[in-house]
């Protein structure tokens, strides 16, 4: 049977397929089958692509250590330290704090 490079390879039993994988930038490459089973069995692999390639991380890239709600929600939806606060004081996870921010936003927006 010929090959086509547009549908998924599959082999019997004790078979293999040879593959060429040239990845068009750096980082890392899942390879994995869409069988749940197979994943479980581990018939998957990450292909991790030359690191000295890899560019630096933006000027801009905010750091984990850095990244707080109200940073993020100053940064990304203009919000004031007022909103942050208000929502802050209510005592909940940081999650729901940035999901209240970002309503906040959306409701302001209106």
């Amino acid at each position: 049977m010929p090959f086509d490079k547009t549908q998924p390879q599959t082999f019997g039993p004790c078979g293999y397929t040879v593959i060429r994988f040239v990845p068009k930038s750096p980082g890392t490459w899942m390879f994995h089958c869409h069988q749940l089973w197979h994943i479980i069995m581990g018939s998957n692999a990450v292909f991790y692509t030359s690191a000295h390639t890899i560019p630096p991380p933006p000027s801009n890239l905010m750091l984990c250590g850095e990244m707080t709600v109200e940073k993020v929600a100053q940064k990304l939806y203009g919000c004031s330290n007022t909103v942050y606060a208000n929502v802050a004081s209510t005592g909940s996870s940081p999650f729901a704090a940035a999901v209240l921010i970002l309503l906040a936003h959306v409701a302001r927006a209106k």
